[in-house]
């Protein structure tokens, strides 16, 4: 299979509280995704993992084929995520919202 993203075992502890425990995921090319769960099963974090935002405990998270510890820079190009509440300006156009944001 060839994956865009791929988690291996990836864990997210908080002290004695596991927010993510031996996750593992497989998302490939042109597939469409979605995390469901209630508050606190783990899906902010984990996409916080994925987006490079904090570190996994534990495990590994690979995108593109790249791992994400050594090819951050490279793979933080490639993406972008807006959860939970959209910020854009709506006096901006939709190009210049992307142009603002990619600064």
């Amino acid at each position: 299979m060839n994956s865009i993203v791929q988690l291996r075992g990836v864990s997210k502890m908080y002290g004695d509280f596991a927010a993510v425990d031996g996750m593992d995921l497989q998302v490939a090319k042109g597939e469409v995704f979605g995390f469901l769960g209630p508050n606190g099963a783990g899906k902010s974090t984990t996409l916080r993992m994925i987006l490079s935002l904090i570190r996994p405990t534990a495990g590994s998270i690979a995108l593109f084929g790249l791992d994400l510890n050594q090819h951050r820079n490279a793979i933080l190009g490639r993406i972008g995520c807006i959860v939970e509440k959209p910020y854009f300006f709506l006096y901006l156009s939709a190009l210049d919202n992307l142009r603002l944001l990619a600064r």
